[in-house]
This record gives C-alpha cells, sequence and structure tokens, in this order.
C-alpha cells in the first residue's frame, strides 16, 4: 500500500500531465520565462501589435496663391490644412481647433472649430481653407514691400479617442511661414 508521500507524488505527477494536456490543446495558457522568450516576448508583441493598431495623427498646412480676379491683379493667398491618420485604428470623437496668429499683426488672426466623428486611414480630412485677410485693414491680404519679414504662425490641437474610450489621445502641431520655400513648415510644439 502506497504511502502518503507516494500519494501526493503521484497527485503532482497528474496535475502536471493534466495541465499540459490542456496546455497543448489550448485550454489554458502557461507562460514559462526563459532568457530572451516568454512573457517578455509577448508583451513586446502586444505592445508592438497595439502600436500598429493605434491611430498616428499627422497633419500638412500648405500656401497657395491664386489669380481669382485675373492674373492683372495680385495674387490671394490661402492655407490648406489636411488632417491624415496613418494608423490602423480609426481616431473617434476628434475636437479641437486650428488657430491662425500674425505678431506683426498684418495677417487678421482666425480661429476654425475642429469636430469629426472619426477619422479612418483610407481618407484625409481637409479642413476649410483659410484665405489669408488683412489685420490692418478691411481687406484681402497681399503681400507688400518688406512683407518677407511677416511672422504667421498656425497652432493645431486635436484630442480623440483611440483604444480607450474613457482616456483620451491629443495631438499638437505648430506651423510657422518660412521665408526661404515660402511655405508652412512644421516646428517644435
Amino acid at each position: 500500500m502506497p504511502d502518503a508521500v507516494s500519494w501526493a507524488a503521484i497527485g503532482v505527477a497528474a496535475a502536471l500531465v493534466g495541465a499540459f494536456v490542456m496546455q497543448r490543446l489550448g485550454i489554458i495558457q502557461i507562460g514559462l520565462r526563459r532568457e530572451g522568450h516568454g512573457l517578455n516576448k509577448r508583451h513586446e508583441a502586444h505592445s508592438l501589435n497595439r502600436r500598429l493598431g493605434s491611430p498616428k495623427i499627422t497633419s500638412e498646412i500648405r500656401i497657395e496663391q491664386r489669380h481669382d480676379n485675373g492674373p492683372q491683379f495680385p495674387p490671394w493667398f490661402y492655407l490648406l490644412t489636411t488632417i491624415s491618420n496613418q494608423g490602423e485604428l480609426a481616431a473617434k470623437h476628434l475636437k479641437g481647433e486650428w488657430k491662425l496668429t500674425s505678431v506683426s499683426g498684418e495677417i487678421a488672426e482666425r480661429t476654425i472649430p475642429i469636430n469629426l466623428d472619426w477619422l479612418g486611414k483610407s481618407q484625409p480630412y481637409k479642413l476649410r481653407e483659410c484665405r489669408l485677410e488683412s489685420g490692418l485693414a478691411p481687406e484681402v491680404w497681399t503681400p507688400r514691400e518688406g512683407s518677407h519679414n511677416i511672422e504667421l504662425e498656425v497652432a493645431l490641437k486635436l484630442e480623440y479617442f483611440g483604444h480607450s474610450e474613457n482616456q483620451p489621445e491629443h495631438y499638437r502641431a505648430r506651423y510657422q511661414f518660412d521665408h526661404n520655400s515660402q511655405q508652412m513648415v512644421r516646428v517644435e510644439g
């Protein structure tokens, strides 16, 4: 007759065999920590999948000249803004603002609210174009002598939801007018 120690050993062996069989059948998951394998690799893979499957908001602002009244008149200048999602997961409930400021006051300041239900990867959002208007007189802004020193800035702030419906994510971008390229370029901030 086997003693208590033998029964305990048989019980442990039966439990291990049962766990091994259930793990092989996929009923339970057992993660064993091994050097370079195991839980760390699974956690890294999960983090990578989450990052790849998250919304990734990007933006672009450019200046376009248009001769709306014909070539004999000075051109009008428009700021064209595109907001895109480069991530696999759609961004939901985007709220924020696009704000144009001019340090010199030569350009009239503008704020455009942004409210989108969602932004997927396939279709970028084109914000309402902004015609540059004079901040010094009630007319459309046209470059004058010395306007190469103009300081024009656009700040873009967004709040949206990705994986979590409870914790919003944020996107901020700041663009300034570059005198060399005569375009808007993204700067820190």
